[in-house]
């Protein structure tokens, strides 16, 4: 099954064919609506699962060491959260440019129940200062 079509894609693609169609009037309407969207999404407030995780999110890196490579699922028990949850608040800070994201290999150990294998990790980058010189 394809992927299916935003609003906002919907009359981004009637404006499109309206404009290559000589169709003024049904171009304006359609980007009436895309303003309209555009207003909507501006004025949306976070969820609180979305408050709840900035606040996770801060604690997360709060919790790493700068340098230190970690999996998810040890985040996770830094901070009291799923692997997946681990994974999805790990994600937000790669996307800020405060971790950065490795494969990282780790050991089999049967007796633990833990097959070897790759895995994603995280790392968390020293914080940029204003002002620093390079030497």
């Amino acid at each position: 099954m394809a992927n299916a079509m935003t609003e906002k894609q919907a009359w981004t693609l009637v404006i499109t064919l309206a404009n290559a169609n000589g169709e003024t009037e049904l171009a304006t309407y359609a980007e009436g609506k895309l303003a309209k969207l555009a207003e909507k999404a501006a004025n949306r407030k976070p969820t609180a699962t979305q408050k709840e995780n900035e606040v996770l999110v801060a604690k997360l890196f709060a919790a790493m060491e700068v340098g230190i490579t970690y999996t998810a699922a040890q985040l996770g028990e830094m901070i009291g959260v799923t692997t997946p949850k681990a994974t999805a608040l790990a994600k937000k800070l790669v996307e800020a440019g405060t971790v950065t994201q490795t494969e990282v290999k780790i050991a089999a150990n049967k007796a633990a129940g833990v097959k070897g294998g790759k895995v994603k990790g995280y790392t968390a980058l020293a914080p940029e200062t204003e002002g620093e010189v390079e030497g």
